[in-house]
């Protein structure tokens, strides 16, 4: 999404990969007048703290003179429940944020979006989209039946982890599961290799990237239903 708006919009980065060094505090003030010179931003959009995101080294963040959202990408995590710690919720509820940016759960059914409800910040709902560079058909031969990639337990993907069960042990099916995740180009190639890619939207019923992914590189995507809202509004 970062990567996208820079179509439209003078973006800068600053984060892991973009200047910012491991354990270095982040004095959001002073970080603006390197970044902007003789100008200011618009707008300062954090990403996911489940996801690797900065908002415990931030300094000086609410004081910023823009508009201030938070995006986020795993938001069962982010806003925290009986499975995980509320410090994300608890910077939201305290004013550090003027906006919430989520791929999931549109109509706030769930006890993470009644949760973020509660914080009286506005919150948009803001669906996943993809890299068009790294997903998209690539004609190239379906050497697996059935491909199953990411995370398989049976507390947070019970579908997922029944799918790898049932295939690993089919010997006329080929079945591409690796136990662990593949990246950079190799996972979008393996995508493109399968006829079928078999997921799940996880106990939570969510939307998973995984989704869009695989719809973008012409295989067939066999899943779940998510949250009936958010299929509805995804066309699913």
């Amino acid at each position: 999404m970062p990567e996208a708006l820079s179509k439209y919009a003078d973006v800068k980065f600053y984060g892991a990969g973009y200047g910012w060094r491991h354990g270095e505090i982040i004095d959001v003030l002073e970080l603006i007048k390197r970044l902007y010179i003789d100008g200011y931003p618009d707008v300062i959009i954090q990403y996911s703290p489940s996801m690797g995101g900065l908002f415990n080294i931030l300094r000086n963040f609410e004081r910023a003179r823009c508009l201030r959202a938070m995006w986020l990408v795993d938001f069962h995590n982010d806003v925290g429940s009986r499975f995980h710690d509320t410090k994300c919720y608890n910077y939201i509820k305290d004013g550090n944020i003027d906006l919430v940016l989520k791929p999931a759960d549109i109509d706030n059914v769930t006890e993470w979006g009644e949760k973020l409800l509660k914080t009286n910040v506005p919150i948009e709902w803001y669906p996943f989209s993809f890299d068009s560079q790294l997903f998209y058909d690539r004609n190239i031969p379906k050497i697996y039946d059935v491909c199953n990639i990411g995370v398989k337990n049976t507390q947070g993907y019970p579908i997922r982890y029944r799918f790898h069960q049932l295939l690993k042990e089919l010997s006329d099916i080929r079945y591409f599961g690796p136990s662990k995740f593949i990246k950079g180009e190799d996972y979008p190639i393996a995508i493109n290799q399968s006829r079928i890619f078999a997921t799940d939207t996880g106990s939570v019923r969510f939307p998973v990237q995984k989704m869009f992914e695989v719809m973008a590189c012409n295989t067939l995507l066999l899943s779940n239903r998510p949250l009936e809202a958010d299929a509805e509004a995804l066309g699913f």
